[in-house]
């Protein structure tokens, strides 16, 4: 499995890529450093962890 997160924080992306080293899984992880509205692309699985209680609902239909 491939994982790909997008976080607009880099310091939430440079923590993340640390601790994702440190647990032997960077080969497995991709970390961007993107604003999710510029996401394209498809997926098999899409989380969302803490991003409706910064911007709302509205964003996820275009997701849907």
């Amino acid at each position: 499995m491939r994982v790909r997160a997008f976080n607009i924080s880099h310091e939430q992306v440079a923590y993340a890529r640390d601790a994702t080293r440190e647990e032997g899984l960077e080969e497995r992880v991709e970390f961007i450093e993107e604003d999710f509205r510029n996401i394209s692309g498809s997926c098999d699985r899409f989380v969302s962890v803490g991003m409706l209680e910064h911007v709302g609902p509205a964003p996820l239909d275009a997701w849907i």
